[in-house]
């Protein structure tokens, strides 16, 4: 394990010494955000960074390297001896500290202006964790920590845009399998993930001229399905949608369920929005109101290492409306509102005992 984390420092030195280079790309994926004391404190970030290597009929093949860290607020929604899951309430907060890095390539599939709409990806993907917590290892050996390894491959459409306005339009999809065989981690793991999401948006009208007094709308829709299967899944694949991003589980996907909930091994999410955006405000061009409304939809099935629970499932939804300032498309700081529906859901007692379906919080992202 020290070596392969030898190996991992110096790639990213040599990542770091390309920056000069000729057609080096950079993009900014986004925060970390720490929340211990009640208000978000920057505590990391994901960024990516991307170089031109070879030359192919349909456009250049790229080296891409993305690496994140941070030192983040943390909970786990299940007793570490049992399996079993647990109310917010009754799961303690711990901080972890955690480093992702995935070293690849990308192929572009097609030709033309834009050889990048649609291509193929692989990648070695590293991820450590520090669980500062006294957890039980006996359900999850991870629950302290890991140094894992796995191999991400997949195809990918990107043929999404923004135009003057920030009114998004255009297709974004994505297919990937992640697979991390027994003996690629520092503790027991061993699992496939298959993921396949979308992203769509449809520009419904834009009115207003010149940078200030402009006032438009258009619908947002994200989906995605998780299926993960192995001896051994990591506690952060439960939790999480994956790709080439990894996104939250069900539980924070899902607007007002607690997030780190329903942590299945399957799971299917789908959200949909009607963004209303502008005119901005204090003649800043770049500090737009934005106002939405939403309907989110999910289904589990299957909590691994879950006493009494593994054969869970269920169909849980929530709706409601939000506010936010896009400043610079950096931050999205405003809340929503909103109430769940969970039908008969099995797991909703213990996520939620007093049966509480309005909700009420700050944010600082647009949900996709």
């Amino acid at each position: 394990m020290k070596a392969r984390f030898i190996a991992c420092v110096a790639l990213s030195i040599i990542a770091v010494a390309a920056l000069p280079a000729q057609g080096l790309g950079f993009s900014f994926i986004g925060p970390r955000l720490n929340f211990t004391f009640g208000f978000p404190i920057p505590a990391g970030a994901d960024v990516e960074l991307s170089l031109p290597v070879a030359p192919t009929p349909r456009g250049p093949l790229e080296a891409v390297l993305r690496l994140g860290a941070g030192y983040e607020d943390q909970y786990l929604l299940r007793d570490d001896a049992t399996g079993a899951p647990l109310s917010p309430a009754a799961a303690p907060v711990y901080q972890a500290a955690n480093a992702q890095w995935d070293l690849g390539v990308r192929v572009p599939l097609l030709g033309g202006q834009d050889p990048r709409l649609f291509e193929a990806f692989a990648a070695w993907r590293g991820r450590y964790d520090r669980r500062f917590n006294d957890f039980g290892t006996a359900v999850f050996e991870d629950a302290r920590g890991l140094f894992g390894n796995a191999l991400l491959a997949g195809l990918a459409w990107n043929g999404s845009g923004a135009d003057s306005r920030r009114v998004r339009s255009g297709l974004d999809a994505e297919w990937s399998l992640d697979w991390s065989p027994a003996g690629f981690s520092s503790v027991e793991a061993d699992y496939l993930r298959l993921n396949a999401q979308a992203r769509y948006f449809i520009p419904l009208f834009s009115a207003g001229s010149g940078e200030l007094n402009r006032f438009s709308a258009y619908v947002a829709s994200f989906a995605s399905v998780d299926w993960a299967t192995g001896t051994d899944i990591p506690i952060h694949v439960l939790q999480s949608f994956g790709g080439r991003e990894l996104r939250s589980g069900l539980g924070g996907s899902l607007r007002g369920y607690p997030s780190k909930s329903f942590d299945a091994a399957f799971k299917a999410v789908a959200n949909l929005e009607l963004r209303l955006l502008g005119p901005a405000m204090f003649s800043l061009p770049w500090f737009m109101p934005i106002v939405y409304g939403f309907y989110d939809a999910g289904f589990y099935d299957g909590l691994p290492e879950s006493a009494g629970r593994e054969g869970s499932s269920g169909f849980i939804a929530s709706a409601g409306g939000g506010f936010a300032l896009d400043i610079v498309d950096f931050a999205f700081a405003g809340f929503k509102a909103g109430v769940l529906l969970p039908g008969a859901d099995a797991l909703f007692p213990v996520y939620a005992p007093q049966g509480e379906t309005f909700f009420f919080s700050i944010e600082f992202l647009l949900h996709f």
